[in-house]
């Protein structure tokens, strides 16, 4: 680190290129580097170009992704710009680390799965009473990390609150209902246990993003119903239903993947204007009729689950059905009547066959039914009269292509 080459991002970047020449197996030394990295900018700050964020995003994904993708990874979600603390004049002769400086733990790292450490350290942080319980992790505009204790003021003009730090943040002081102008809101790995209440006085509010966080199931009584959200993302929670849905009366997407959820609510059919609906990665074993009824429909994923039955009723504007990874036998002739469709995705289930009627797809441009058992190519496939497909897999049936 005395070349400041490698104390600016795109210098990190090269670092991280070679650590794919490292063992797999030699995990411990990524982790000794980035935690003396941490220390050397908690105390040089003007000294790096990057934060102790990117070394967060360094360690979660370095053993999930390749060294390539990792790099583009970080050129997505991490700034190349010098911030305004950095000083890229600094000579080198004044980096020269000072004797009396203490290591300490990286408490935000290896206690960010603490709940209550992390809040005793924020206390301590902040010098905050014993009843400041509440905080909020978010980022300026020059992309540095702010702690803010519970009673902290927030400008009303404020539209966009992003917090996505691996840190223990597990709810929303009161004061946030003065954001009334708030209409992003992101929140994603956390550790809230419930959507908060207080984004019911966020009139504005058109996109919740709360993924990853530890909530179990939706709250009644709290009045969403007037709030805006036309987008929801629930995904990598631990929601068993959606009982309480339909208060977001405004959704035009809602994704609810890596769940627990065994069952589709009636209650879906109030959300009229709902236009993309993904719920792969759940427990669901039967899609319910009344979601037909939902016209507005245009995506649905209900791919990895176990549904063994499809409801002869279809819908007729979908562009694209997911039932990829199910326990699906047969698809009902019906779904020939979403004359619309383009993708079909239907691999890895138990399919023998598929209707002869589905040749009135004439908008289909993807067929995905590979790992299935089918004995021929569909014999429809050769009577569309209006053939705009362009993608047809069929790879791994059996006996046929087996």
């Amino acid at each position: 680190m005395i070349d400041q080459y490698y104390r600016t991002v795109e210098g990190f970047l090269e670092l991280v290129k070679h650590w794919e020449e490292v063992p797999s197996d030699s995990w411990f030394y990524a982790l000794i580097f980035a935690t003396c990295l941490n220390e050397l900018i908690q105390y040089y700050p003007t000294y790096f170009q990057y934060s102790s964020d990117l070394l967060f995003t360094f360690i979660d994904q370095y053993f999930k992704i390749s060294s390539g993708d990792l790099i583009e990874y970080i050129k997505l979600n991490h700034s190349m710009e010098t911030t305004n603390i950095f000083n890229p004049d600094l000579q080198r002769e004044n980096w020269h680390p000072s004797i009396d400086k203490i290591v300490g733990i990286w408490t935000e790292f290896y206690f960010r799965w603490n709940i209550s450490l992390m809040k005793e350290h924020l206390k301590e942080v902040f010098n905050c009473s014993e009843n400041a319980n509440e905080f909020i992790i978010m980022r300026d505009q020059e992309k540095n990390l702010l702690w803010l204790p519970k009673n902290l003021e927030l400008s009303p003009n404020l539209t966009n609150f992003k917090c996505q730090s691996p840190l223990c943040l597990v709810s929303l002081p009161a004061k946030f209902s003065t954001c009334t102008n708030l209409n992003c809101l992101i929140l994603t790995n956390n550790f809230f246990e419930q959507i908060p209440s207080i984004i019911a006085y966020l009139p504005n509010l058109t996109l919740l993003e709360m993924s990853d966080n530890i909530i179990k199931y939706l709250q009644k009584g709290q009045p969403f119903s007037k709030v805006k959200v036309k987008s929801l993302n629930l995904s990598g929670n631990r929601l068993k239903s959606l009982q309480e849905i339909e208060q977001f009366t405004k959704l035009g997407s809602l994704v609810v993947s890596k769940n627990q959820i065994q069952t589709l609510p009636f209650s879906l059919i109030s959300l009229q204007q709902l236009k993309i609906l993904l719920c792969n990665n759940n427990l669901i074993t039967i899609v319910p009729h009344s979601l037909a009824k939902i016209t507005s429909l245009l995506n649905l994923d209900l791919s990895c689950n176990q549904i063994s039955f499809i409801p002869s009723n279809s819908w007729i504007y979908l562009k694209k059905l997911s039932l990829h990874e199910n326990n699906l036998s047969y698809l009902p002739s019906s779904i020939s009547i979403c004359t619309a469709l383009e993708i079909l995705l239907i691999s890895k289930n138990k399919i023998s066959t598929i209707p002869f009627e589905f040749n009135q797809l004439e908008n289909l441009k993807c067929l995905d039914a590979s790992e299935n058992k089918l004995t021929e190519v569909p014999i429809w496939l050769y009577k569309l009269r209006k053939l705009v497909l362009q993608f047809l897999l069929l790879f791994i049936n059996y006996p046929f292509f087996s």
